[in-house]
């Protein structure tokens, strides 16, 4: 419903072709897809503090690289003595 009242206005309004149609859809189908991977983050944030395992959550790591999660967490990465085989990282799906 909130959606709906947010996107109204671009959805009545009068679009100049098909082109400017389908740019308006595209945009109200990414944010759609941005809050549902922001609900998938938050919910494996919880998981994961529940069970009390360590993560950070977007760290920037290697200058620019920003994973969704990073296991046990970005200290960790960045010890040159943690085990590599102990860590453990969620890409978004676009990095993949």
């Amino acid at each position: 419903m909130v959606e709906r009242q947010v996107c109204q206005s671009e959805v009545v309004r009068a679009f100049k072709d098909v082109d400017d149609f389908l740019k308006t859809a595209a945009s109200i189908m990414n944010r759609r897809k941005a809050r549902a991977g922001k609900s998938l983050e938050n919910h494996v944030e919880y998981l994961l503090r529940d069970a009390a395992i360590p993560f950070d959550s977007r760290p920037r790591i290697d200058g620019s690289d920003e994973p969704d999660i990073l296991i046990p967490g970005k200290a960790a990465y960045e010890d040159s003595k943690f085990p590599v085989d102990q860590l453990l990282h969620a890409w978004p799906k676009d990095d993949v």
